[in-house]
């Protein structure tokens, strides 16, 4: 049954009880009230008849006469009169009864040759009739009784058109109600029957787009159709994630298989040629050549799957919990680690470094410098504005990508990376005057294994810039790229600094590990 089915027959039982309840009191009281003015009526007739009781005394007998009154005079409509002997001969009667005898109860008859005045119900030829039975008393003494009937059939007419007009009323009120509840709770129920009904479409056709409406709904189910469409939201935007993360796992799986299928056959070409030139008896210089393009292959195989373990471990920090480290001994050590390696640049390029800690050695000195120059960081003591929180060593190699990517990219000119506290982050920016993006490929740098157009020509695998979007996204930060075809990039890592919990032991003053890849190969 459905819910507004319940509702109506609820509510209509509900109030056939009740106007049942209320109907029965009334018939009740009526019925009571009628046949209190029935007995009413039959005491003032026999009392009257009792008044008109004579008693006279002869002058030669010793003995007394009661003088009975003449009944029919005192027989009214639907009123009849009969007087019994103590012994319970009927004495006189209404000529209307004729030989019929009214059936008074024996005990009513023995009480009130007792004294007191009793009524009772019988029966006569069919038809119920009110019975009084009062006692004819002589100087002290009963002398008889005195039965007045009166017939209940207008009563029970009576009663009979006051049960037909409840229970006719009883119907309408039902029915009344029925339809009135099933108006009601049909346009009140109508937003419940959208939602079903939205839900059901959303279920067939995978649209979680749309919302229920709410479109008048009670407050109680407008607070419902609120939870739903937020549930819906949610739901949308999970399954639009997971469809998108779907996508891309399956790009991933693909472009994976693509890169590592390029070296492994070219590894296969280069081993198969090796052996005809081993067989042929090839010169040592030419079998070098081979050698080294496999080396090369090698080397391109090795570094793509630190890049693909790092995005791995990128993804799996987002479900980490992270810890809080000291800034300034990283920074130093990392400065110090880029400086070393990438301080000399490369013909034509050079690296300027921008950083407090740019130029000291690792160690005590490094540290100062790192937390008191252009007041990048505060002591320790002071609070968490020298903290972050995360894993020291994949941020570092995300600093490094963006330092390595730069002079892959950079021809001539100059490659400056710059370290800055500001609004609670900190930020390395790495510009760069080499060849520029193209617009139309700046907003998919950051997408896996993608490649612009005027960086075809160069080795890479096109996981740089993923990896470090994914490792700063892990640790709650962001990256950002302005870029222009021939003027250079300038790429934005921003790290959140840690703002709870007490200052922990600072990592180990050691160079943090390089980035994925090797120096010089494969770094975008």
């Amino acid at each position: 049954m459905t819910l507004r089915g319940r509702l109506v027959l609820a509510l209509s039982l509900s109030l056939a009880a009740l106007f049942a309840a209320v109907g029965g009191g009334l018939y009740a009281f009526f019925s009571a009230r009628e046949e209190a003015a029935v007995d009413d009526g039959l005491r003032r007739t026999a009392a009257e008849v009792l008044r008109s009781v004579r008693i006279e005394e002869p002058l030669f007998f010793p003995w007394q006469e009661v003088v009975l009154p003449d009944v029919d005079v005192f027989t009214f409509p639907n009123t009849l009169l009969e007087i019994l002997s103590p012994d319970g001969r009927v004495v006189a009667r209404s000529s209307a009864l004729q030989s019929v005898r009214l059936p008074l109860p024996a005990p009513a008859f023995e009480a009130a040759l007792a004294g007191r005045t009793v009524t009772a119900t019988a029966a006569v030829r069919g038809h119920r009739v009110r019975l009084l039975a009062a006692p004819l008393v002589a100087r002290g003494q009963a002398v008889g009784v005195l039965v007045v009937a009166s017939t209940l059939d207008p009563l029970e007419r009576t009663l009979a058109n006051l049960r037909l007009v409840l229970g006719g009323s009883l119907v309408f009120l039902v029915a009344l109600a029925a339809l009135v509840t099933s108006a009601v709770t049909r346009r009140e129920l109508r937003p419940l029957e959208a939602l079903v009904a939205t839900v059901a479409d959303i279920e067939s056709g995978r649209d979680l787009s749309r919302r229920v409406p709410k479109g008048g709904a009670p407050a109680e189910l407008g607070r419902l159709i609120d939870q739903l469409n937020a549930m819906l939201g949610r739901l949308e935007a999970a399954y639009e994630a997971l469809a998108a993360a779907l996508k891309a796992q399956q790009r991933f799986v693909a472009d994976a298989s693509h890169e590592l299928r390029t070296p492994l056959t070219a590894m296969r070409g280069n081993l198969e040629l090796l052996e005809r030139m081993l067989a042929a008896g090839t010169p040592v210089s030419d079998v070098r050549d081979v050698v080294r393009d496999l080396r090369d292959d090698v080397e391109r195989m090795i570094a793509l799957a630190e890049r693909l373990l790092a995005l791995a471990r990128a993804d799996a920090d987002r479900r980490e919990a992270m810890e809080p480290f000291a800034v300034g001994p990283w920074l130093a050590a990392l400065i110090e680690r880029l400086r070393r390696r990438y301080g000399a640049g490369k013909p034509a390029v050079a690296v300027e470094f921008d950083c407090p800690a740019a130029g000291a050695a690792p160690g005590a000195e490094a540290e100062a410098s790192a937390r008191t120059a252009d007041g990048l960081f505060l002591p320790e003591s002071e609070g968490a504005a020298g903290r972050l929180r995360g894993r020291p060593d994949a941020l570092a190699s995300a600093v490094e990508l963006l330092l390595e990517n730069a002079l892959k990219y950079t021809d001539r000119g100059r490659v400056r990376i710059v370290c800055r506290a500001a609004d609670g982050r900190l930020v390395f920016r790495v510009e760069d005057t080499g060849i520029g993006i193209s617009p139309d490929d700046v907003p998919h740098v950051f997408e896996r294994f993608y490649r612009g157009k005027n960086a075809l020509d160069r080795p890479g695998t096109g996981l740089g810039l993923a990896i470090v979007r994914a490792v700063a996204r892990a640790h709650g930060g962001d990256v950002t790229i302005e870029s222009a075809p021939g003027q250079g990039t300038a790429v934005t890592l921003m790290l959140p600094l840690d703002e709870a919990g007490p200052p922990p032991e600072a990592p180990s003053e050691t160079a943090p590990k390089g980035p994925p890849g090797r120096h010089g190969r494969d770094p975008a």
